[in-house]
């Protein structure tokens, strides 16, 4: 099964007025046919002429509003309008959309969170992405010590990563896929 893991960076949690400042994209599949490194990815940080945020969220994208405001090489930025159109083009190129699929997404929270932040910023992600996702949070549950669903640091602990949440697009959507691969590797059979 093709799947693509989705994050976002924004500038709070309230979508009615927080911001979308990055976007990244990972394409994989299962069973894995490649390595981590090998998959594709896309990723940009999103410009805009004025950030509205919550104080906590633009202190802790310190160093993706510095990249942004030095537009440090190496990085993709793009306004609203430009980066849904490359990101359009990436998933095309890779044969991830056409003109009557849709993809399956696996992120924390898609739905309830990335989805109307996309949504907000005028993607139309209803077109390109179906309507159920994958969260890792609901692989990871555990009904017998859990009262509230896991976030993905303590998915991550569970499978015996030890590192912390980087709390930036490309790695998060990375640490989906990482956990996507954990959770489902032993059901397939070689």
């Amino acid at each position: 099964m093709r799947y693509c893991s989705i994050d976002i960076e924004t500038t709070g949690l309230d979508y009615s007025y927080c911001q979308m400042i990055e976007f990244g994209v990972v394409l994989d599949e299962l069973p894995a046919k490649k390595s981590i490194e090998e998959l594709p990815t896309f990723h940009c940080y999103i410009l805009r002429d004025k950030y509205i945020g919550e104080p906590y969220a633009l202190s802790m994208h310190a160093e993706i509003f510095r990249r942004i405001a030095e537009r440090t090489p190496g990085y993709n930025y793009y306004d609203r309008e430009t980066g849904y159109y490359y990101l359009k083009e990436f998933l095309f190129e890779h044969k991830y959309i056409g003109p009557t699929n849709s993809i399956t997404v696996a992120g924390k929270n898609f739905h309830s969170f990335d989805f109307r932040f996309l949504e907000n910023d005028g993607w139309a992600v209803d077109r390109i992405f179906g309507r159920r996702s994958l969260d890792p949070a609901q692989l990871y549950l555990d009904l017998n010590n859990d009262d509230k669903l896991p976030n993905l640091q303590e998915c991550l602990n569970r499978i015996g990563i030890k590192k912390t949440v980087s709390h930036t697009a490309i790695e998060d959507a990375l640490d989906v896929v990482r956990l996507m691969r954990d959770y489902y590797a032993p059901k397939y059979k070689e």
